[in-house]
């Protein structure tokens, strides 16, 4: 503001000098400037529109121009270079210069500048400085030295930083940050610098970083309370102990960037990724009230589609397909570039939307996706097929026909074309939709009136030929019952075949897409023949519903096969029937076969024999080979979950044993394997019983460590009550009665903690 008049000052600078000049109206006034410069900038410039100016800028060929127009006053003005760079002062304003500027005002005159005088007899010469030069010494510090200061400033290093993370090179990020953080750690920008690199690990692999990210971030937030960027920190450190599986911290960094932060665009990401780590605890009621958060509070586009995607993701799950296309579609309404920027993942969205039958929703993104793809994208002549087979599905025959048209003007040899040709013959018959419909209304109103009669049976098999043509499966299923009541033999025959084959699809279909309850109706219900290419399917089928009769039955049919590889496969499955089934000594009768004709190649063939070996082992009363087994086990399998169940089972034979070493060593195992996968399927019984052990060897630190890694299991009742009487005479044991007191009181405090908390009190009163 000069006079209460506003002014502007607009900089145009480049690093190589350019030229710009003025165009001017009719009164001699300049009312638009052009900048021409060698070359364009790294990053496109987007029209800009002021209060004073209107900057566009565009490229053609080799040089770059922006057009300045100005909607008021002004006056463009080249910056002479720095004296020490130049010691001549010329006579005339510089034709080219690194730094430009274009004054913006509203008064009658320029804002701070008198109105230049005018002089008509002059003398103009070049003033020049270098006479008066005198030595330098740049800066000195408060006792007159000399400051050195380095050649690559810490703001360089901050823009290096952020340059390298823009463009995904995060371990490059991560080494620039830490040297920036050791070499400037006084800078204004040591808190961007820590947050770079906390950043650099989360995007190149938080669960692989999760130690130094928490390390990290619990710094930045002791150091740098009061920062703007501190909700971004909490956010990263919450989804990092999500990962981990500590649950009561990470919703107290959550609930902390939600509460404390509510206006930052962080809190609105906080309540989506805390919905996440109730999504991973299996409660997704709340995960869902927590992205209904995010999405009514967003404060931006993006961050409501990734809110309302995950609804829609959850809604997937529990089969609310409604709601689910419901988000999707507000999503692709408002902002479809979100679930267009990764091509793969909208393309699995658009073929999930198809199998669930959405085929105009699943149509419309494989054509965005073909609109933003050149032909020679290897997903493009994927997607122009499936749109083909979307629009036949749905029943326009007319659109599916124009798209199977387009696929083969682009790839007349492609993948499908054979398939396609041969089907466009066959869908021109039946592709007049009404007909189809008209005939399917015409034969039901025969059956209805002529029912019992051979023409009732004749219209009947015509309608099951419409069916199949136009794959109405389903439909074609629900006519048996009509069927097999059909007396023309001729008739009933062409019938029953047609259904076979409806039924042979839906098989075919089913084990291809690996759909379990489809497959064993159609063997059970409709008495499929299965090739042998599907028995395997339908094996693991009856193995995922706990069918171990079914499946042992199939699986001893091929005990007899030719090749000895697919006998070995099958024996292999029989063994582990029979154990699942606890016929142990039948299980341990295969397993001696399977041993005698397999080898040395078991475990090629039969990878997860010595789990089943174990259980044999035990049942039959080996305890001492289920013991070598095990510690075998552990040493290749050491992260496989499964093995939870067979530390389970050495501790029994362990304990069996009397082998007192050992039952420690498999709870201790076990514990550390439940741990580690974040999955506790026998706690707290291991660790109770692990205490016992401990308490018995005297061995009471350790015991204690055990006690104290419960922490995070959550307990209530009973057993959390058990766990601080465990504690405490723990504590009590080793001395340190205070501490023991405290937990003892904490214990009494509880609700319903049964007669464990009755110990407490006594122990508390003693």
């Amino acid at each position: 503001m000069e006079n209460h008049k506003p002014y502007v000052i607009l900089h145009i600078r480049d690093t190589e000098p350019f030229h710009c000049e003025s165009q001017f109206d009719e009164k001699g006034e300049p009312v638009a400037y052009m900048c021409q410069f060698e070359a364009p900038p790294l990053n496109r410039l987007a029209p800009i529109s002021t209060d004073f100016f209107t900057i566009d800028c565009k490229e053609k060929k080799d040089r770059f121009t922006c057009f300045i127009t100005s909607k008021k006053r002004s006056f463009i003005h080249p910056l002479p270079p720095p004296i020490y760079q130049n010691s001549t002062i010329s006579t005339e304003p510089a034709k080219v210069s690194k730094h430009w500027i274009i004054v913006g005002y509203e008064s009658k005159e320029p804002p701070y500048l008198d109105k230049p005088q005018s002089f008509h007899d002059v003398l103009r010469f070049p003033i020049n400085f270098q006479a008066y030069k005198i030595p330098t010494i740049g800066a000195v510090d408060i006792n007159g030295e000399p400051v050195f200061v380095k050649k690559n400033r810490d703001i360089e290093r901050f823009l290096v930083i952020k340059e390298a993370f823009e463009l995904g090179k995060y371990r490059k990020t991560y080494e620039l940050a830490s040297d920036a953080l050791e070499s400037y750690p006084q800078s204004i920008f040591t808190s961007d610098f820590l947050r770079y690199k906390i950043k650099a690990l989360v995007e190149e692999d938080l669960k692989e970083h999760t130690d130094e990210i928490v390390k990290l971030s619990k710094e930045f937030i002791r150091r740098f309370t009061s920062d703007e960027n501190l909700p971004e920190v909490l956010l990263h450190l919450a989804r990092v102990y999500t990962t981990l599986g500590f649950y009561n911290d990470a919703d107290y960094y959550f609930k902390r960037l939600v509460d404390e932060h509510k206006n930052s665009k962080f809190a609105d990401l906080g309540e989506i990724y805390w919905g996440d780590r109730y999504h991973l605890a299996g409660d997704d009621n709340r995960a869902v009230e927590h992205y209904l958060n995010a999405y009514y509070h967003a404060k931006d586009v993006d961050t409501a589609s990734l809110a309302a995607y995950k609804i829609a993701l959850r809604s997937f799950e529990h089969h609310k397909l409604d709601e689910a296309i419901a988000f999707l579609k507000k999503i692709w309404d408002k902002n479809r570039l979100f679930l267009l920027k990764n091509p793969d993942d909208a393309h699995k969205l658009a073929r999930k939307l198809a199998a669930k039958k959405v085929y105009d929703f699943a149509i419309d993104i494989n054509r965005a996706l073909l609109d933003s793809m050149e032909q020679m994208d290897d997903r493009y002549e994927t997607l122009l097929y499936e749109i083909a087979k979307w629009y036949e599905a749905k029943g326009d025959l007319q659109s599916a026909i124009a798209w199977y048209k387009k696929y083969l003007d682009a790839f007349a040899f492609g993948q499908y074309s054979d398939h396609i040709k041969q089907h466009l013959d066959a869908l021109f018959v039946e592709s007049n939709e009404a007909n189809a419909t008209e005939a399917l209304r015409q034969y039901d109103r025969l059956i209805r009136e002529y029912e019992g009669s051979a023409i009732a049976d004749k219209a009947l098999v015509a309608k099951i030929s419409i069916l199949l043509k136009q794959k109405r499966y389903d439909e074609i299923l629900a006519l048996v019952d009509q069927i097999q009541a059909i007396k023309d033999s001729e008739a009933k025959k062409r019938a029953e075949t047609m259904f076979q084959e409806a039924v042979n699809t839906l098989f075919d279909d089913a084990a291809h897409e690996q759909v379990c309850k489809i497959g064993i109706v159609m063997v059970e219900k409709y008495g499929v023949n299965v090739a042998p290419k599907h028995e395997s399917y339908l094996y693991d089928c009856y193995v995922k519903y706990a069918r171990y009769e079914e499946a042992l039955r199939l699986a001893q049919n091929h005990l007899s096969d030719k090749k000895v590889s697919d006998r070995l496969t099958w024996l292999c499955r029989t063994v582990a029937m029979l154990t699942a089934l606890e016929r142990y000594k039948e299980a341990y009768d295969a397993l001696k076969d399977f041993k005698a004709l397999a080898g040395k190649k078991q475990a090629k063939v039969c990878p997860n024999l010595p789990l089943n070996e174990v259980k044999i082992d035990y049942a039959l009363g080996k305890y001492a080979s289920v013991i070598t087994t095990i510690h075998e086990l552990s040493k290749v399998r050491n992260d496989d979950m499964r093995m939870a169940d067979l530390y389970r089972l050495g501790y029994d034979a362990a304990r069996k044993s009397g082998d007192q070493l050992q039952q420690i060593w498999m709870l201790k195992t076990l514990v550390a394997l439940q741990n580690s996968k974040a999955s506790h399927p026998y706690s707290p019984w291991a660790e109770f019983e692990l205490i016992r052990l401990y308490k018995l060897k005297k061995a009471y630190e350790k015991a204690l460590q055990v006690a104290e890694a419960m922490e995070k299991l959550e307990l209530k009742g009973e057993e959390r009550a058990r766990w601080f009487y465990e504690k405490g005479v723990l504590y009590e044991w080793l001395g340190k009665k205070e501490r023991a007191e405290k937990i003892f009181e904490s214990c009494s405090d509880l609700k319903e903690g049964g007669a464990w908390q009755k110990l407490c009190k006594e122990a508390l009163s003693l």
